[in-house]
């Protein structure tokens, strides 16, 4: 018990000392934590992404990690994975000559309506829409004055 209270009176001394850097150690710690969810939310579109399992992946209280995410990035996690997935979709859009249905299920959307609904709410335009409108502003010729 003398040492417990001991090894507490020590900690209490250092964050006297250097508050900063035990909190900054911490966010330090979660922010390499954040790059790793990245990477693995990015190496994964396709498949069916639980927060559960991410949340897990670094260590992370499911609470936790869902507030932090947020606090850090801007978006629910649900939010940034569906962003990450119609950007993809964007970029397969304009890349690919396939067809969309094979596009959302390569983002890993399968349900058609789901997809051009989240489509749809990032670009304000349906697919063919987009591909049109980017196509067609690459191809105009540019006056120079």
């Amino acid at each position: 018990m003398s040492v417990r209270i001991k090894v507490n009176e020590i900690l209490l001394s250092m964050l006297r000392v250097a508050p900063e850097y035990a909190v900054w150690e911490t966010e330090r710690q979660n922010v390499s934590a954040l790059h790793e969810v990245i990477d693995y939310i990015n190496q994964h579109l396709a498949e069916n992404i639980e927060m559960q399992q991410v949340s897990s992946l670094v260590n992370m209280n499911y609470y936790y990690f869902s507030k932090y995410f947020k606090k850090m990035i801007g978006l629910s996690f649900k939010e940034y994975v569906n962003l990450q997935r119609i950007k993809k979709a964007e970029r397969l859009l304009l890349t690919e000559d396939v067809n969309v249905n094979l596009i959302a299920e390569q983002v890993g959307i399968t349900n058609m309506a789901h997809f051009y609904k989240l489509f749809r709410r990032f670009n304000q335009c349906s697919p063919k829409q987009y591909i049109k409108k980017m196509t067609s502003s690459s191809d105009s010729p540019k006056s120079v004055e």
